[in-house]
């Protein structure tokens, strides 16, 4: 029983560790890096004209540019899911249960516990970060270009009662190493923009899905699959449609990608290197990958900005909502929880304030922009059940960026 009941409390940490990651499939399939200032905005940006969202939003943002920028180097790192629940829980609970001794508690006291620690690990629990190893945006007569290399990695983790009294495993690690070449034009005679993005990305995975009494304490290994491929991104956006002010877009993100994931390596969770790898288990690895259907995310969306006069100290204000085809979770979605909606104004030239709604949870963030440096910090919802409400995770991500912004 104090066996069980440790592992079930072990799974709310994991993410904390990138080598002992799974709890995602669908999400996490197309080629994104997520973008602060649009997960600040409720991701509703399809048709809010930044450069800033012109590699993995809507590739014709790209050709709002007007000079150059660039960026040397960027941070990001985020925390999403009950962690603070998971901590009170063992600081209060779990940790004096054990200092007294788990086996000596009465079993009521003992199933209560562990009861209690399912349900907290059930909970979604995710570890991101994301690095920004340099970018380049100009304009070289009619086009804008852009180019850049990213990585982002991500962990997800939960544990699951499927009615056996054992808590069951789900987690899991992605990393992506992405580089992507964009190219936007305004076209001529038209209040249209239109852009495209080659993202050539290096993927690797791991997985671990199992009951916890049947993971081996002395020669668990985890199997890396790997893939690599070209995504292919196409937008739109119409300037002043009907009235000044209203813009629309359009983008298919992430066509093609990675293709199928096969086995790359393995290591040692527990034991030695020399433990055998498990055939069986990497064989059912890849074919739960060869299950993503690789559907590329349709973004469509309306925004409105505001007129300011020349000087005023309120500026780039916006209104915006969206329509995201993309799950959030690893089974269908209702349609409505692809509704986006958001706003942004910068004040002063450099305190930027953005907010909103992502799946009807509220997201909001803030930035400050001193052009050769930004600081951002954003928080938001996701659902990660079927239909609305069903189970939030609060996500917290902050970034920073030195360069030319």
């Amino acid at each position: 029983m104090r066996l069980l009941l440790l592992l079930g409390l072990a799974v709310w940490s994991l993410p904390a560790f990138s080598q002992i990651p799974f709890g995602a499939l669908a999400q996490d399939d197309p080629v994104d890096v997520p973008e602060i200032t649009a997960l600040a905005m409720g991701d509703a940006v399809a048709a809010v004209t930044n450069p800033e969202t012109a590699f993995f939003s809507n590739p014709a943002h790209l050709a709002s540019l007007t000079g150059v920028r660039f960026t040397i180097v960027g941070a990001q790192v985020g925390l999403g899911g009950n962690f603070r629940e998971a901590y009170d829980f063992y600081d209060m609970e779990l940790g004096p249960a054990i200092e007294e001794g788990l086996d000596d508690l009465p079993d009521r006291e003992q199933r209560d516990l562990y009861d209690r620690a399912v349900e907290i690990g059930r909970d979604q629990k995710t570890v991101g970060a994301s690095v920004e190893a340099f970018a380049l945006q100009f304009r070289a007569g009619p086009l804008a270009v852009g180019a850049g290399v990213f990585g982002h990695a991500t962990a997800r983790a939960r544990a699951l009662d499927l009615a056996t009294g054992v808590p069951y495993l789900d987690a899991y690690s992605q990393a992506d190493l992405v580089a992507p070449l964009t190219v936007a034009l305004d076209v001529p005679g038209t209040p249209l923009s239109i852009g495209g993005t080659a993202a050539y990305v290096e993927r690797r995975v791991t997985a671990k899905a199992e009951f916890v009494d049947a993971l081996d304490a002395d020669g668990e290994k985890l199997y890396l699959l790997g893939g690599n491929g070209v995504a292919l991104s196409a937008g739109v956006t119409a300037r002043d449609v009907a009235l000044p002010g209203l813009s629309l877009g359009m983008a298919l993100i992430s066509l093609g990608g990675v293709g199928d994931l096969t086995f790359d390596r393995s290591w040692a969770v527990s034991g030695s290197e020399n433990t055998p790898d498990d055939p069986a288990e990497i064989a059912q690895l890849e074919r739960r990958f060869a299950q993503r259907e690789g559907t590329p995310v349709l973004r469509m969306g309306a925004a409105y900005h505001l007129p300011f006069p020349k000087g005023s100290p309120i500026r780039d204000v916006a209104l915006a909502a969206d329509w995201v085809s993309g799950s959030t979770t690893e089974a269908e979605q209702a349609p409505e929880l692809g509704f986006r909606f958001g706003a942004q104004a910068t004040l002063l030239g450099v305190l930027e304030l953005r907010g909103g709604l992502s799946q009807g949870y509220p997201a909001a963030g803030v930035g400050l922009n001193l052009r050769v440096l930004r600081l951002d910090y954003a928080t938001f919802g996701v659902e990660d059940g079927e239909a609305f409400g069903e189970q939030e995770r609060r996500n917290h991500v902050v970034q920073l960026r030195l360069g030319l912004l």
